[in-house]
């Protein structure tokens, strides 16, 4: 297995992971090349093997030199041996000098990025809270494409409640760095980044009073694995539930409802099928948007309708996004929202 080391983008502070002797990389966030550093890279150097005949050899040549050279080269050889030793010891010392310097630069970055984690953020009044949430394991099953069924129109929302674009680390969203998950503003849109196996985050507003209303965002993967979902949710609270519109970059969707009791959470699936594949857009954001109108809950990707279904057990809540892992259970999910948009009537 090859060594992995992470550090964080000097540019816009998205932790970056490099492996082996990587010298440089590129930030997939904002497209800066960030430059390793040395304490971080893992070199192996194989020594080169010299044969019994060629130390001989060795030997040989040097007994004929030291032969033919006689004592009067002796102090010559003694002054340049001297000489090279005060050069060798400074090209050490000013080596030595200028790698600390950058050792402290690099420990300085990391110090002041893992600060910003644990500073506390001003309460707004929409501040998102977060809640790990494990993935429950589903079997894996193949769903035939539906046959497309006209669907009840949901009432067309355009009056803007709640918008964002990420740009301001200040305007709440939950902000996390640990081994499991990374929650932060990066640059160009908040990263939810997921490094526990069959696990999850859910990220919703603490404004909770919204009923009938539309939640959209764009999301572009990262990294990870295609089976991993992201999507957005709508009517969550706490000690409550809520619902959340799911789709995976492998062409899955499903639309579930969450519900959060004392004795354990539960997921139950309301509807779930598979999309038409030219509806996603691999190596771009993916354009979510969910309806959640009265009882009747809608899911539209990159503005095509998909898949709708029926339930009205929780009426308001809050609105977040949500990035799970997939059947696969498989850890290194890395998703960006962006354009964050709540819409009513």
């Amino acid at each position: 297995m090859s060594d992995v080391s992470t550090f964080n983008c000097p540019k816009c502070g998205a932790a970056l992971t490099a492996t082996g002797d990587q010298a440089e990389m590129q930030c997939q966030y904002c497209g800066n090349t960030v430059i390793v550093p040395q304490e971080l890279r893992t070199t192996s150097l194989e020594m080169p093997q010299i044969t019994p005949a060629e130390e001989q050899a060795a030997g040989t040549v040097g007994k004929a030199v030291a032969a033919t050279v006689g004592i009067s080269l002796t102090l010559p050889i003694l002054i340049g041996a001297i000489t090279l030793c005060i050069i060798g010891a400074t090209f050490f010392f000013v080596s030595q000098t200028i790698s600390q310097s950058f050792s402290g630069i690099t420990q300085l970055a990391k110090t002041t990025s893992i600060a910003s984690f644990a500073t506390d953020i001003p309460i707004p009044t929409e501040l998102p809270q977060s809640t790990a949430t494990p993935r429950p394991t589903r079997a894996a099953t193949s769903t035939p494409l539906p046959t497309p069924l006209p669907a009840a129109t949901p009432t067309p929302y355009s009056k803007i409640l709640l918008k964002d674009d990420f740009s301001n680390p200040s305007s709440g969203w939950d902000r996390k760095n640990s081994t499991d998950y990374i929650l932060d503003y990066v640059k160009g849109g908040y990263r939810i980044f997921i490094g526990k196996e069959n696990g999850g985050q859910l990220v919703w507003t603490n404004n909770e009073g919204f009923t009938n209303i539309s939640v959209e965002a764009d999301v572009k993967k990262i990294a990870g694995p295609d089976d991993a979902w992201f999507g957005v949710t709508c009517r969550m609270k706490n000690d409550a539930g809520g619902y959340a519109f799911e789709v995976s970059m492998d062409g899955s969707y499903e639309i579930d409802k969450y519900t959060f009791t004392s004795s354990g959470d539960q997921t139950d699936t309301l509807t779930s099928g598979t999309l038409d594949p030219s509806l996603l857009k691999v190596a771009d954001n993916n354009h979510v948007r969910a309806a959640c109108d009265h009882s009747t809950l809608s899911l539209f990707i990159n503005e095509q309708f998909v898949s709708q279904t029926s339930d009205g057990a929780f009426t308001t809540g809050g609105v977040g996004l949500i990035s799970l892992t997939g059947a696969s259970g498989q850890s290194g999910v890395d998703h960006l929202y962006s354009n964050f948009v709540v819409k009513g009537p």
